[in-house]
């Protein structure tokens, strides 16, 4: 069964398996990028963007967990809508990498943030945010094309965020 949620249109999507998250018994968890079915004309989808969550134990039947992340607080660099990112799992924590648009910019700079879990439902964002800024030299690249990827490296010296058990 494909998932399909009703109230959002879903694109770009990515997976945690039961492996990656080391608890065999866990679902996956699926991450999407979701914009309401409301808007009225579907190329709008980008500048309210979130993040969806889904978990099933076998990938066909699927179950909603509504909103992961949205966007940040009124005034903040990731205040107008939140785009692709990616999940990687270390040490019983998970780091999503998220690409944050802001109101006061028009969307137009693009940033990466972190946000962290200890339970894939959820998210803390980094009090360190934004992690990156896309540069915005004019170039022949235009944003839909720029992409990143985030790899954990078993041998890699990082100094992780940690989450407070609340």
């Amino acid at each position: 069964m494909v998932f399909i949620p009703e109230q959002h249109y879903l694109w770009d999507f990515w997976l945690v398996s039961p492996h990656e998250w080391g608890d065999p018994r866990a679902p996956y968890h699926l991450y999407y990028l979701q914009a309401p079915r409301t808007l009225r004309d579907p190329n709008l989808r980008h500048g309210v963007a979130t993040v969806g969550h889904a978990v099933s134990h076998d990938l066909r039947q699927w179950v909603h967990c509504g909103t992961a992340l949205e966007a940040g607080r009124p005034g903040s660099w990731d205040d107008r809508a939140i785009w692709t990112g990616s999940v990687t799992t270390r040490d019983g924590l998970a780091y999503m990498f998220y690409t944050g648009l802001c109101q006061a910019e028009r969307g137009l700079v693009q940033r990466i943030g972190l946000a962290v879990s200890n339970d894939l439902v959820h998210w803390e964002r980094d009090p360190g945010n934004p992690l990156l800024e896309v540069d915005t030299i004019p170039t022949s690249c235009t944003p839909q094309m720029r992409r990143y990827t985030i790899c954990s490296c078993p041998r890699a010296s990082i100094q992780a965020p940690t989450m407070d058990a609340a």
